[in-house]
């Protein structure tokens, strides 16, 4: 049974909150202990955050609560979770800064950099300020081995929090207000077009606003994942094929963190008027001459089968009707 003289916890008297600390400790060989944090005037426990274990090892690192306080270091023997031996440490508060722009655009990259202690470890949220710490957000970056990132803000404009979060106990050490303003987004297409043909989309948006843009008809629920679509990434017009099918149809411009609609464009697509020209008979086996009519743009797929099939778009008899007639 392992007494408090054979053991003995090395760590720092004083260290600040979120941090992380290098504990050692010098025990029988075949030792087996759990080591946790606890506020001083707390009873032990054995299941508690921050832990490690010793098994195998001398050494260990150990990041430190968000809390400010006098702490304990607490050494459980594996086998009955008793405490063997304590080591006393002060956590203090740490001073940390986040510099972001006071406004943005709603849904832009903007450009944050923190001053904090060299091993601090965080998750720094922007979260709307009306709105309880929330530590799983959509828009987000972690702080690990950098000082400045960049990161995508939320397509709703408002009052918002950015919040720094200690990644050992998730609590909110320090927060900085930014205010998100509405993005003017504009999308340039023709008001009626050819089904199946290519159009051009063009858009007029902020320089670092990120989007995806889909075609839907006008009747659908909103659907992030429906085809066609494109990404507008480093560019600012691109062709899209339009769907088939005559009818009401949007584009809708998502943005790419959160999946909201910032703008939509109706468009109508008309019936595509396709005729082929072809003999009334020909020999089996034999080539025959083909040619068709349709709108320019249309790229097709022509193949032949027997009469009383279903339509089969993989039969082996076909040809492609791109840039020819």
């Amino acid at each position: 049974k392992l007494i408090e003289e054979q053991v003995v916890i090395t760590a720092p008297d004083e260290a600040g909150t979120g941090t992380e600390i290098d504990l050692s400790w010098e025990a029988p060989k075949t030792a087996e202990a759990k080591i946790n944090l606890q506020l001083a005037g707390e009873k032990p426990k054995y299941h508690l955050n921050p832990h490690l274990y010793t098994k195998n090892k001398k050494e260990g690192t150990m990041r430190l609560p968000s809390t400010a306080g006098d702490y304990v270091l607490r050494w459980y023997n594996i086998s009955d979770r008793k405490v063997v031996t304590e080591k006393p440490i002060k956590v203090v508060e740490e001073q940390i800064t986040i510099s972001a722009p006071d406004e943005a655009g709603a849904g832009t990259e903007i450009d944050i950099s923190w001053v904090a202690p060299k091993s601090a470890e965080a998750k720094i949220n922007s979260e709307k300020a009306d709105e309880k710490p929330k530590f799983h957000s959509t828009s987000y970056l972690y702080t690990k081995k950098k000082t400045t990132a960049t990161l995508r803000t939320p397509s709703e404009e408002g009052d918002y929090l950015l919040r720094y979060y200690n990644m050992s106990d998730r609590k909110v050490l320090v927060e900085r207000p930014i205010k998100l303003i509405a993005q003017s987004i504009t999308l340039n297409s023709p008001d009626t077009a050819t089904a199946g043909t290519e159009v051009e989309i063009s858009w007029d948006a902020p320089k670092g606003l990120q989007a995806y843009i889909n075609i839907q008809p006008s009747e659908d629920r909103v659907n992030y994942n429906a085809s066609p679509y494109f990404y507008t990434k480093k560019k600012q017009s691109e062709y899209m094929r339009m769907p088939s099918t005559e009818g009401d149809y949007k584009l809708r411009w998502y943005n790419q963190k959160d999946r909201k609609v910032l703008a939509e464009r109706p468009i109508k697509l008309t019936a595509a008027e396709v005729s082929i020209t072809a003999p009334d008979e020909a020999i089996a086996g034999t080539e025959v001459e083909l040619s068709w009519q349709a709108p320019k743009g249309l790229d097709s797929f022509i193949n032949i089968q027997l009469a009383g099939e279903k339509p089969n778009y993989n039969a082996k008899a076909y040809i492609y009707t791109k840039k020819k007639t």
